[in-house]
């Protein structure tokens, strides 16, 4: 499993300035990036488990899904996960994302985030992917204390890319709303960052 660090490429320097910049005025911590660039569960020491919850993991060979949206997998009836679509343009290409904006749970246990993208070009209304992608990364603002986020898993390479987040709710959280936001590298690109909140229930 694979923790934050601090961006060191050269190629994202300009992100870490306005990061910083932005932390500075905000309050909110700096940039951090999810470094897992074709990783797998087995090399990464993570492994499924039995599911406990919807937002439970299950391997297939198209990649990681959701206990509570498998059929096949969803033994305990678990309600099914909400997933949220974004389009985010930029140049010539769309991003199309797909992930858990808001996230449910109490102090103490795992929640997790599949991220999964795409790219067609920026006229292409389609929902099939048409740019290949060969890098993909993560990174995360505001995250608040108390709330660790680990990958993984990450797929990198040909039509579409993911990332499979883990967060880890520590009891030191008191319940209610949390936001922080996720950020998207494309092929070096940087897309921006889309919003997500986690709730402490309990």
């Amino acid at each position: 499993m694979k923790v934050f660090k601090i961006f060191t490429v050269v190629s994202v320097v300009l992100i870490l300035c306005l990061s910083t910049v932005l932390s500075s005025c905000t309050g909110s911590e700096p940039a951090k990036k999810l470094v897992a660039p074709y990783s797998s569960p087995t090399s990464e020491n993570w492994t499924p488990g039995d599911p406990v919850a919807s937002d439970s993991i299950v391997l297939f060979d198209s990649g990681p899904s959701y206990v509570g949206n498998s059929a096949s997998a969803n033994k305990n009836n678990y309600p099914p996960v909400a997933i949220t679509q974004a389009t985010v343009i930029k140049g010539t290409t769309q991003l199309h994302i797909s992930y858990r904006a808001d996230i449910e749970g109490p102090r103490g246990e795992i929640r997790y985030n599949i991220i999964s993208v795409f790219l067609t070009g920026k006229d292409i209304n389609s929902s099939s992917p048409q740019n290949n992608i060969s890098t993909f990364d993560v990174y995360t603002l505001s995250v608040p204390e108390g709330l660790a986020i680990t990958e993984a898993t990450e797929w990198t390479g040909g039509l579409s890319s993911g990332s499979l987040l883990l967060l880890n709710v520590s009891d030191s959280l008191s319940t209610g709303k949390y936001k922080f936001d996720i950020g998207l590298l494309v092929n070096g690109d940087d897309y921006g960052t889309v919003p997500c909140t986690l709730t402490v229930t309990k």
